[in-house]
């Protein structure tokens, strides 16, 4: 099962869009990271957006979930 069907199976529409809000947001986080840090690709701006966004979906949607999806 694909992540989003994971957060779909778990908590249906509202999780999806609740994923896709925080993932949009957490590019925006890099872009403007990699004006701060640099490193938009694969450097510490990058870095700082995955935190981010693992940190952002684990209390969303739970370690398992935010596990799987990555």
């Amino acid at each position: 099962m694909t992540s989003g069907g994971l957060i779909y199976a778990v908590s249906g529409v509202p999780g999806l869009i609740a994923a896709n809000s925080i993932t949009n947001s957490a590019y925006q986080f890099g872009y403007d990271m990699d004006a701060i840090v640099g490193g938009a690709h694969n450097g510490a701006a990058d870095a700082m957006r995955h935190c981010y966004l693992m940190c952002r979906m684990t209390k969303t949607f739970g370690s398992t979930i935010a596990d799987v999806i990555g």
